[in-house]
């Protein structure tokens, strides 16, 4: 007999290592898209705080109001089901704002480091089709012309709707979430598409193995173009938890992140 023709295995470890250690499988909402379990917990406990960033906080009900208002707005502009709208912002309680917002409009969103070169941030916006481009007026400049922006901070009328009502949009869980480019180090970046699906499986997967609380405190260090960062703000706003943004200033310096940590009573990071 050959070498490579002898089983390495024998039946009953064979059917251990590929079908036993494999049956994982476990019952999670099929039917749900990753906001859907954000609103939820809105409609939960309103009151409670969603997103801090120094001094500045916003409860999950004026989150949900201000993402809600931004998605009645976007809207009006055309975005709709798979529709892509970059996000190119700071480090801010609008980032949180205009992910959700994008997504209860129905569209994905498609994170843009602010401070990558021209030419990339041009190269990812194109093979992206994104429609528009969410800002803040500081930055604006840095945004390709061919691409319609919006500065969160300048052109909405937050109070052309009240907020409280969600857009009568149908969702479907197989809908594009969002968009994340690799760093290109091969290469031409090439964009990762990740659905609702996606994510709400991995919240309950999360959810199980964190035992996730909404008395947690989560710490936000990862920057928002890595998918650490979609982990980050899911297993937070998803389990009616707190979500501390680290400012920029605060990531490598030790003393100050053993501070912010301290102060803010961190849980989970």
């Amino acid at each position: 007999a050959r070498v490579e023709d002898l089983p390495l295995l024998t039946a009953a470890e064979r059917q251990q290592v590929l079908f036993e250690f494999n049956d994982t499988a476990v019952p999670y909402p099929q039917d749900k898209c990753i906001h859907q379990l954000f609103e939820a917990q809105v409609e939960r406990d309103a009151s409670r705080v969603a997103v801090v960033l120094d001094a500045e906080w916003l409860s999950y009900g004026e989150l949900n109001r201000l993402a809600n208002r931004l998605a009645h707005s976007l809207r009006q502009r055309g975005v709709g089901p798979e529709s892509v709208v970059g996000i190119c912002m700071e480090r801010s309680l609008e980032m949180v704002v205009a992910l959700l917002g994008i997504l209860k409009a129905g569209g994905a969103y498609l994170p843009v480091d602010p401070e990558l070169p021209g030419g990339r941030l041009r190269q990812i916006v194109q093979d992206a089709n994104a429609t528009w481009m969410l800002t803040q007026s500081a930055l604006v400049a840095r945004i390709p012309l061919y691409c319609q922006t919006l500065c969160l901070d300048r052109d909405i009328d937050w109070q052309a709707c009240d907020g409280r009502d969600f857009p009568e949009l149908p969702h479907h869980p197989d809908q594009l979430a969002y968009l994340l480019y690799t760093s290109g180090t091969t290469g031409v970046p090439k964009g990762v598409a990740v659905s609702h699906r996606n994510l709400v499986n991995q919240y309950h997967a999360w959810e199980t193995a964190y035992a996730l609380q909404a008395d947690d405190v989560h710490l936000q260090m990862a920057r928002y173009t890595f998918d650490v960062f979609a982990g980050d703000w899911i297993r937070a706003l998803c389990s009616g938890a707190k979500l501390v943004i680290c400012p920029r200033d605060t990531l490598l310096q030790s003393s100050q992140l053993h501070a912010l940590i301290e102060r803010e009573r961190i849980t989970v990071a």
